[in-house]
């Protein structure tokens, strides 16, 4: 540094300013002496080439087209606070089945309102999804349970989050029949209501079947289910008054098609004890006026105004039993005694007794030939001058009608003789008369059985011998007939056959074996519809089996398994 310089610093190193020489003012100063850089050793630096300005320039227009072409997704990477809680309050909404609404609350309003704030952001469009999905759900549970309205509502929101598509027109579909199905059940609960209120419980048009039609369409319609219950109490009420009536049969029907109708009604049990019970004391009072009537038949005491006799125990088993094939038997036996009693007092000249005799036995036996024959005898015996002349003998002792003996005309009743128009019927009448016994129609159908004809026969010519010969043959034909029957398995054809021969012969101590086993093959028949479950089929054979034998030891014990299987 020369002394110019370190005179101008002061102590502390600061330069302090200057005048110069003030005696050098008008002299000019030298030129400035011109000093370079020291030159650095070495090569000079190389230039950048162009290029690599080039390529920063094309990284950075490929940086912002970047940016530019993907700012939404970009933007979505920047956390906002607004959308987050929004988005969650969707979410907590749609976790608590908070669908939809008109508060700002619901899980759509909530997710839409995110969208409004990024139309783009993936969770808001995965939550409206989600919310026409739940939407879905709800409507088909809502058509399940019968809210159609409810149904519709959730459908329609779900149609305008996704645009419809096969599901939900499908769904629509489902609606719109449920819609004409309730239609339906609106029309059947008139209607069951209005035959409820006429008393037409089951059967065509039956407020019972209504019911249950409307149950099967809708299982859970409370309308249905309490109208089945109000049905299935007028039916128990209709049993319980039969019950006291007495009228057991009528009860019987009545619990049957409660049964077919509501096998779960939960009074249906106490009301089969009470049938039950109701059965078994008036099968033990029916047995006990059967042999009552039973014994006084065989004392003597036919009828009268006495409680005692045979008509009277025959006629109170009828009341409770009106198809008791041993009580319509006793009534032809107390008929047929009649009938001969009234013979008797004909023959003793007695024409007042035997015309009040044949009175009382024409309501027991009205069709009875004998009993025609004797009333034809009392008008035409003016005389009284009766003589008894041989009849046909009978096939068999055991087979002969209990008649009143057939009487000749006397000498002043004139037989006609017979056109040949009427002998031409006659000889038809025999012929399909013997006909019909070879077929086993002894007394049925009316009026072409083989009863019946030979009736018509003796109606025309009362001493036509063939005709009483056919009458006294009909039991045995019955016989045959009624083992043919039970051979195959005709038991219905069975039962008409032994009350037909039942009313032949009345007093026959065979009918009782007879009726006995026809009553076990009902049993056997029951025992195997039992088995191929034919619940109605078993009741049925059952039934018959009881009007037979009511005290077969085989019943009760059948009679236990089919309430069981029931």
């Amino acid at each position: 540094m020369n002394r110019r310089q370190s005179s101008d610093t002061s102590p502390t190193g600061r330069h302090e300013p200057r005048l110069g020489n003030v005696d050098q003012l008008g002299v000019p100063e030298g030129p400035v002496p011109i000093t370079s850089p020291p030159r650095r050793s070495g090569p000079p630096p190389a230039r950048r080439p162009l290029t690599f300005w080039l390529l920063w320039l094309l990284i950075l227009g490929m940086t912002v087209a970047t940016v530019w072409c993907y700012q939404d997704q970009l933007r979505a990477l920047i956390p906002s606070t607004t959308l987050n809680q929004v988005l969650n309050r969707g979410d907590q909404a749609l976790q608590a089945g908070h669908l939809d609404g008109h508060d700002g609350s619901s899980a759509r309003e909530l997710y839409e309102a995110a969208r409004a704030l990024a139309p783009d952001n993936d969770r808001a469009m995965q939550g409206l999804r989600q919310v026409a999905s739940a939407e879905l759900d709800a409507s088909r549970q809502a058509l399940a349970a019968g809210r159609l309205d409810e149904a519709e509502q959730a459908l329609a929101v779900a149609r305008e989050l996704n645009g419809g598509g096969v599901i939900i027109e499908q769904l629509q579909r489902d609606i719109n029949a449920r819609r004409s199905a309730g239609d339906q059940l609106e029309r059947w609960v008139q209607q069951a209501q209005a035959a409820l209120a006429a008393g037409h419980l089951d059967g065509d048009g039956g407020a019972g079947p209504l019911y249950r039609q409307m149950l099967t369409m809708n299982p859970d319609n409370p309308v249905a289910q309490h109208g089945l219950d109000q049905v299935a109490s007028a039916m128990t009420a209709q049993a319980r008054q039969a019950i006291a009536a007495h009228d057991l049969a009528a009860a019987a029907d009545w619990v049957s098609r409660l049964v077919a109708l509501n096998p779960d009604y939960a009074e249906l049990p106490v009301l089969k004890g009470e049938l039950v019970d109701q059965q078994q004391a008036a099968a033990q009072q029916l047995q006990a006026d059967l042999d009552k009537a039973g014994q006084a038949l065989r004392d003597g005491r036919i009828s009268g105004a006495s409680p005692d006799t045979a008509q009277a125990g025959y006629q109170a088993a009828l009341v409770l039993d009106p198809q008791n094939a041993q009580a319509k038997a006793g009534l032809a036996q107390v008929a047929a005694a009649l009938i001969m009693q009234a013979d008797a007092a004909l023959e003793a000249g007695d024409s007042r007794q035997a015309r009040a005799l044949l009175d009382q036995a024409a309501p027991l036996a009205p069709d009875s030939p004998e009993l025609n024959t004797v009333r034809a005898q009392l008008q035409d015996d003016g005389r009284g001058d009766k003589a008894a002349v041989a009849v046909p003998p009978p096939v068999a002792a055991s087979a002969a009608l209990p008649a009143a003996r057939i009487r000749a005309p006397t000498p002043t009743q004139a037989v006609a003789e017979l056109s040949p128009a009427q002998q031409a019927q006659v000889a038809q009448w025999l012929q399909q008369a013997g006909t019909a016994a070879a077929a086993g129609q002894i007394m049925l159908p009316p009026g072409a059985s083989a009863y019946d004809l030979y009736r018509q026969v003796l109606a025309t010519d009362p001493h036509n011998a063939a005709a009483q010969a056919g009458l006294q043959g009909l039991p045995a034909a019955a016989r045959q007939a009624l083992v043919v029957a039970m051979g195959s398995g005709q038991l219905g054809q069975a039962e008409g056959l032994l009350a037909s021969l039942g009313q032949l012969q009345p007093g026959d101590a065979s009918l009782g074996v007879m009726r006995e086993q026809l009553a076990n093959a009902w049993i056997d028949q029951a025992i195997q519809q039992l088995d191929a479950g034919d619940k109605p089929g078993c009741a049925q054979a059952l039934h018959h089996a009881r009007q037979l034998s009511p005290r077969n030891p085989r019943l009760p014990g059948l009679y236990a398994h089919l309430n069981a299987a029931r």
